[in-house]
């Protein structure tokens, strides 16, 4: 989700004296192993994303027998590092881009891999905003001098500044509605899973410029879902993996080699009490792979496309088939030269479209630089609409704009469209007014012998840290269930 307005809270904890250091990780972190219950299983896992992984990883450890089945050739799922399309060692992320420091099992298996996080964003050079075709700069950290922002926004907004309305509509029930939530005033977290976060803004006061400006691209998203989502960016920094977060995810593969079957996209599921089916569809013909329990890590948008033959309920079946899933285009541009350092900028943006800029080489040494324009719902849309060709005519458009000169140092533009991948159809879980109270519980419930996990079916949607998390609840389930 968005960067740019959730980039607004984070400011608004340095403001507040949070200090800029390594991640705290602490022991409660530690994933505890899965118990088992009974003998040895043999479970599925379908998709081989963090989830499937996770999942797998431990079960192994457990001592089941695991089958873990990809549809692609690759395991990593949204999370996907670019690196053949650059040069001279540059990359830049397709998928997952960062990670908040309290995200502890995301850390943990960070640690227990020998991976090391560095800071996703730069802490010096300006920041560059283009609000109304207006190009303005500010110190990193700060916001612009709002005297020059062309919005209409009252005094008191003005005075306040970005970091203040996000930190006034979202700071607070961001802590009590972040991933910490107990469960309790769940008729106040009804009602903000019921509206707008647009609307839940003017409800409380927002003028529509500020309003528009803080929830630009989701404005219909429930504010309940951009309140949860909030919470990962409530700290001082969020981080990267060295070398790509990619990393991460083949330690996982390259210890399941002899778990994973690659390029087998599934067809069919059954269940009975007797067991569970998938049927796959290899080059040689379809085969059925038989076990005791499944493991469903696949997106809605995508197993919507499964044929279920597995006695699901309604409630169930209506949260695959009208969940939503959101729209992300990214842009990427390799600049011969990082040539906005001469002026102070650090290549990071803001826009008033549902757009931010990134600059993902900032702490790589080479001359050379990308910028990566994320894009999100209706103008991800109109961007995937367009050829590849003009999709990076039209982001260097808008880069020259932002950091002129662009056109003149531009080696060469790339895309990457999620809803364009067949086995991923959307970037992450959004949740519309009302989708949460329908949806999220029979989302991540078990039914038939198939266990369900992945973003969408936990408390972190559209982080990491949640896919994680539902592949570690999804795997301890199967694992204690009967045989």
């Amino acid at each position: 989700m968005s960067t740019t307005r959730r980039e607004f809270l984070r400011r608004s904890v340095l403001a507040a004296g949070g200090a800029l250091g390594c991640p705290v990780i602490r022991a409660a972190s530690e994933a505890p192993p899965i118990a088992r219950g009974g003998p040895a299983k043999r479970i599925l896992i379908l998709g081989a994303g963090a989830a499937g992984l996770v999942a797998a990883y431990e079960l192994k450890a457990a001592g089941h027998e695991v089958l873990l089945i990809e549809a692609t050739a690759r395991a990593g799922g949204r999370v996907r590092t670019l690196r053949e399309p650059f040069s001279d060692g540059l990359t830049a992320e397709a998928g997952a881009g960062r990670f908040p420091p309290h995200h502890q099992l995301t850390f943990h298996y960070i640690r227990k891999f020998g991976l090391r996080t560095v800071p996703f964003y730069p802490t010096t050079g300006l920041d560059t905003y283009l609000i109304g075709g207006r190009r303005l700069l500010a110190p990193r950290g700060q916001d612009p001098q709002m005297s020059d922002v062309p919005l209409r926004l009252t005094d008191e907004e003005r005075r306040l500044g970005f970091s203040g309305l996000y930190a006034k509509y979202l700071g607070e029930p961001a802590r009590a509605y972040g991933p910490d939530w107990d469960g309790t005033h769940p008729e106040e977290a009804a009602s903000l899973g019921g509206i707008g976060f647009y609307d839940y803004v003017r409800r409380r006061g927002g003028s529509h410029d500020a309003a528009r400006y803080l929830s630009i691209g989701f404005e219909r998203d429930s504010a309940l879902d951009m309140i949860r989502d909030a919470s990962g960016h409530d700290v001082p920094m969020l981080y990267k993996i060295e070398g790509g977060n990619d990393q991460l995810l083949q330690a996982f593969a390259r210890d399941l080699r002899e778990q994973i079957l690659y390029g087998v996209p599934a067809v069919r599921i059954a269940s009975s009490r007797q067991g569970v089916e998938v049927t796959v569809e290899r080059r040689d013909g379809p085969q059925v792979i038989h076990g005791d329990r499944l493991i469903c890590t696949v997106p809605f948008s995508v197993l919507r496309r499964i044929e279920l033959a597995a006695p699901l309920s309604e409630a169930k079946r209506q949260a695959i088939r009208r969940s939503t899933y959101g729209h992300v285009t990214r842009l990427f541009l390799q600049m011969r030269r990082q040539y906005w350092a001469a002026e102070g900028a650090n290549g990071f943006a803001s826009f008033d479209q549902p757009l931010e800029m990134w600059h993902p080489t900032h702490d790589q040494p080479d001359a050379r630089g990308i910028l990566v324009g994320y894009s999100y719902e209706r103008l991800a849309r109109e961007y995937a609409a367009l050829t590849p060709k003009a999709r990076v005519a039209r982001f260097l458009g808008l880069a020259e704009k932002v950091h002129p000169g662009a056109r003149s140092h531009c080696e060469a533009g790339f895309s990457w469209s999620w809803h364009e991948q067949p086995f991923q159809r959307g970037a992450f879980l959004l949740t519309l007014p009302g989708e949460f109270a329908r949806f999220f519980e029979p989302a991540g419930r078990e039914e038939a012998r198939i266990h369900f996990a992945g973003e969408h079916t936990s408390p972190w949607p559209g982080w990491v840290q949640g896919a994680l998390h539902s592949g570690l609840r999804a795997a301890r389930e199967a694992s204690t269930a009967a045989s």
